[in-house]
């Protein structure tokens, strides 16, 4: 289940609470059924309560084994604080109900998320603090060579070793890469040579960085003295927290380092 951006059932809890209800009774195949929404759905308790009713009371229970509700982009709803407040809330609240209450045992939520939006909401901690949490690791060595085979990109040692520290395995990162070389037959080293500028094939992904520097300026200041420096460093929990959220550095003990050439290369010229 995903979230389009603009979507109106954004617009208020009670849509949003209602059209994710119905969303998953349709998904469950229980179609017939949506008129049964209306009886638990009471304007004086509000949207929350009244989502948590529908699924204790009515949905849970006409299924006979577990269900995995995959949640995509929930990030999204960070934009809208509200929402994701009392959604966060409903997630969290069956993750530890489920420890002593039988129905809530009957649902499963893998909610995948981006991290670079945490830096709008609380730059302290993670909005999503419950459950077993797992980061998607950049592409093993066998991975990369794996997807260059896929993209029919054969690539010589010397040009896998540039690659490598050039992008640091990064998943969008390195498919982008090879999916321009692929699609439009691009020169492998002039590609590489103008990937780090502001018309080179990441200047989107980069200038929205960018922003993000200018919104927050101590991030600015913290990102110049990592780039610059020529060994890891030491910065402010709160500074080292905000730049492994956008994905700009990696932690090795207490110290941060530039997590791979494209980004030192670019964010130096540009700070």
């Amino acid at each position: 289940m995903s979230l389009n951006r603009g979507s109106t059932v954004l617009e208020s809890p009670v849509r949003f609470f209602r059209w994710f209800c119905a969303n998953v009774t349709l998904q469950l195949g229980l179609e017939a059924r949506l008129e049964e929404l209306d009886p638990y759905w009471n304007e004086d308790i509000g949207a929350l309560t009244n989502c948590y009713l529908y699924f204790q009371k009515y949905l849970l229970a006409q299924i006979s084994h577990p269900i995995v509700l995959g949640l995509d982009e929930v990030n999204r709803l960070l934009e809208h604080p509200a929402i994701a407040r009392d959604f966060l809330a409903l997630l969290q609240s069956w993750h530890e109900e489920a420890k002593d209450c039988p129905v809530c045992q009957q649902i499963r939520i893998v909610a995948c998320h981006s991290t670079n939006t945490y830096i709008r909401s609380d730059l302290n901690k993670s909005p999503l603090n419950v459950g077993l949490v797992r980061e998607l690791p950049p592409f093993t060595p066998l991975q990369v060579h794996d997807l260059a085979q896929r993209h029919q990109l054969p690539l010589s040692s010397q040009e896998f070793t540039q690659l490598q520290s050039f992008v640091g395995g990064f998943p969008y990162l390195t498919r982008k890469l090879f999916y321009q070389a692929a699609r439009y037959e691009l020169d492998w080293n002039q590609l590489l040579a103008s990937a780090a500028t502001d018309t080179g094939i990441f200047s989107d992904h980069l200038h929205a960085l960018l922003q993000v520097f200018q919104d927050f300026p101590d991030l600015l200041g913290a990102y110049r003295q990592v780039v610059t420096a020529e060994t890891p460093i030491v910065l402010e929990q709160k500074q080292a927290f905000g730049l492994i959220c956008l994905g700009l550095v990696r932690k090795e003990h207490n110290q941060v380092m530039a997590n791979c050439q494209l980004y030192r290369q670019y964010f130096r010229d540009q700070l």
